[in-house]
């Protein structure tokens, strides 16, 4: 019994972490970022909306991206999504599918000058199940390529990924994610 509350505890506080730590990136990107261009100034695109497939919530996701911090050549982001994967247990059901909702969140660190960036994130996904299976959750760290320019426009993201499941599997996945950015979105007024 204690095992099994020290285990669901960890939990807890792994989700209560990821929770506050995109609480803290959403105040610091609260306001407008403007990027400087010698005497000029121009706002950037700092929301994006993408599809991703594969990635860290395993076959597909869709996903908002915020820029929250910008300097001349590095760029931090977070990511939240949503997916709604399916899954097959046949040695417990006699029903073989299920769903199981999913929503990875991701910290993106970029690395570059102009639109092109070389990309590496840890993420963090819980997931559900149904038919009172407990929730799981898992752990990577990508590493990639992304496309996005500063101005209103096409979104690119390719990357392999390492994935540590809450059983502490380890193995390796990749994702690719097409979309827009824009520059006025608030999520949350």
């Amino acid at each position: 019994m204690s095992t099994a509350f020290f285990i669901n505890s960890n939990r807890m506080k792994k989700g209560i972490f990821f929770l506050g730590l995109f609480c803290i990136c959403y105040s610091i990107s609260a306001q407008d970022i403007i990027r400087f261009y010698g005497n000029k100034t121009k706002k950037v695109a700092t929301n994006s909306f993408f599809i991703e497939l594969g990635g860290n919530s395993a076959y597909y996701s869709f996903n908002y991206d915020k820029l929250f911090y910008i300097s001349k050549s590095f760029k931090m982001s977070y990511r939240i999504g949503a997916s709604l994967n399916t899954f097959s247990i046949p040695k417990l059901y006699e029903d073989n599918w299920h769903l199981s909702p999913r929503i990875p969140l991701e910290i993106n660190f970029l690395f570059g000058k102009r639109q092109h960036h070389l990309e590496t994130s840890f993420g963090y996904c819980p997931y559900f199940y149904a038919n009172n299976l407990p929730p799981g959750h898992s752990i990577s760290y990508r590493l990639g390529y992304r496309y996005q320019i500063a101005r209103e426009g096409l979104f690119i993201r390719a990357g392999a990924l390492l994935i540590v499941d809450d059983s502490g599997n380890l193995f390796p996945w990749g994702g690719i994610g097409i979309g827009k950015s824009f520059k006025y979105f608030n999520l949350f007024k």
